[in-house]
């Protein structure tokens, strides 16, 4: 009986540590989905405390996902992901691509805090914009990428695990569902995207 219930206990520890594992992301590797629909512009604000608007970010590929600074899991590994694809697509000497990190998390994830998490991690700042604002502006952001997310406690927060991939023309043309990115697909998804520019 006394292991039965310290089985239980151990479950519902590691449940609640999970905070980013709730909604909508399948087990197992992730699941890639081609679209082309229109990607929902919007304006939030950057490490640096300035204004990013993603319609000015046409011209290039941009991945976008979403994570918080104090995930205590499966969003270091996500950011960890596009750290390695940035690095590649630099090594490869292209295709140049945007990426965006947005938060879940307002409350705590100030520009200084998504400052710090980006050096933490190792993100290039010259072509990564985390991004926050206030859950006003951050509401209709989540709603337009069906992100659905729901604040537990201060620094725990359950969230639709997505990373999202547009063209240079502002289409959405693959979505990644799921708690990792396949590094060898979004790069050759990037590369798909960078050679029809060229046509």
């Amino acid at each position: 009986m006394k292991f039965a219930l310290v089985l239980v206990a151990a479950a519902v520890v590691l449940g609640a540590s999970r905070g980013s594992q709730a909604y909508d992301a399948p087990a197992g590797p992730p699941v890639r989905q081609q679209v082309m629909v229109p990607a929902s512009d919007f304006t939030l604000t950057n490490q640096d405390g300035r204004a990013v608007r993603l319609a000015d970010l046409r011209g290039k590929p941009v991945l976008l996902t979403f994570i918080y600074t104090t995930c205590p899991d499966v969003c270091p590994l996500i950011t960890a992901d596009m750290v390695r694809i940035q690095r590649l697509v630099k090594a490869r000497g292209g295709p140049e691509a945007i990426f965006l990190s947005i938060t879940t998390d307002p409350e705590v994830d100030r520009p200084d805090v998504l400052k710090a998490y980006a050096e933490r991690h190792g993100v290039d700042l010259a072509t990564w914009a985390l991004l926050t604002g206030t859950t006003a502006e951050l509401q209709p952001v989540w709603n337009a990428y069906s992100v659905k997310v729901t604040r537990r406690a201060r620094g725990l927060v359950d969230h639709t695990g997505v990373s999202i991939l547009i063209d240079r023309l502002g289409r959405i043309r693959y979505r990644y569902r799921g708690w990792s990115l396949d590094t060898p697909t979004v790069v050759a998804d990037l590369e798909r995207l960078n050679a029809e520019a060229k046509r």
